[in-house]
């Protein structure tokens, strides 16, 4: 299906949020965007939960060929003062 920029970022959201990985060739084909739009999605959508999310990230998994939302481990540790 054609989605708007807008929708293919809402709809990969959705799918971090339902199912807690995406893989980049369902997405692309799903969506119907280029490897670097992607990419560059994937990163937006990377900031959105850095600012919104803070203690979750989105990282690859080479292993599994795919992308998933897990806890930061950065913000897991307290700040010693």
């Amino acid at each position: 299906m054609l989605l708007s920029k807008g929708q293919a970022l809402l709809f990969i959201y959705e799918r971090f949020a339902k199912e807690k990985r995406v893989t980049k060739a369902s997405i692309q084909d799903i969506c119907q965007i280029s490897s670097i739009t992607f990419k560059r999605y994937v990163g937006e959508i990377r900031g959105y939960y850095a600012q919104v999310h803070p203690d979750y990230e989105i990282i690859y998994d080479r292993k599994k060929d795919c992308y998933l939302v897990q806890k930061n481990q950065k913000n897991n540790n307290p700040i010693e003062e």
